[in-house]
């Protein structure tokens, strides 16, 4: 069997210039505000902690449109809503069990400020957190890309797409913390986006089936 090439090392050379770039610049904002951009960036990424935020989202776009009042006054619109909610809730879980649970533990990526002193230093003045998973790819934004795709893709393209304003602030906050490198931040994009463009794939196959089959039930009984 072939050597897997997505290791921590291979990361860790090929893209020490653009990661040490970046946190590098992170950590020169940091300064420069006397790290007052702490709050904010903690503030950020408490969003994503645990996925709670964005799977209470989530669930509320699944069950207020269900609610009989708000249904009946555009069925079409919340059925747009539901499906919104159902592909976020199962864009979010999938995304889970494929960085937590696969890649994170095949790469074993250790996170920037256990890797080097300096790193080390950064995370101790911007007051990250300890998280004992490993670094690659970054769960916050991946939790983060899965339920924000689902938005951009359901509803006006005009407006939708500042949900993709979150997300980038989602990743800084992850590199200004020193908890995530900025490619951890784009496997995390990429796991998200990915996982939200199936499950509104299916969901949308799904409620589809689903309105065929009650068409099909009403015309046997007319």
């Amino acid at each position: 069997m072939p050597e897997l090439i997505l290791t921590a090392a291979w990361l860790d050379k090929t893209f020490y210039g653009f990661d040490n770039g970046i946190l590098k610049a992170l950590h020169s904002l940091g300064e420069a505000t006397g790290y007052l951009a702490n709050y904010f960036f903690r503030f950020i990424t408490s969003f994503a902690e645990g996925g709670y935020f964005m799977l209470a989202m989530c669930l509320a776009m699944i069950l207020i449109p269900c609610i009989p009042a708000i249904y009946r006054k555009n069925p079409d619109k919340a059925r747009n809503v539901i499906i919104c909610g159902l592909a976020g809730f199962t864009a979010i879980a999938l995304g889970a069990v494929i960085t937590n649970l696969t890649i994170k533990r095949q790469v074993a990526r250790i996170r920037p400020y256990e890797a080097t002193q300096l790193y080390h230093d950064w995370w101790i003045l911007a007051k990250g957190n300890i998280d004992k998973e490993f670094s690659f790819p970054s769960g916050h934004t991946t939790c983060t890309m899965a339920a924000m795709t689902s938005i951009f893709i359901r509803f006006n393209k005009k407006y939708s797409w500042t949900a993709f304003i979150f997300v980038i602030l989602m990743g800084l906050s992850r590199n200004y913390l020193m908890m995530h490198y900025p490619t951890d931040i784009i496997g995390g994009i990429l796991i998200g986006g990915i996982s939200a463009v199936l499950t509104n794939l299916f969901w949308v196959f799904a409620f589809r089936k689903i309105t065929e089959l009650k068409e099909a039930k009403i015309n046997r009984r007319s």
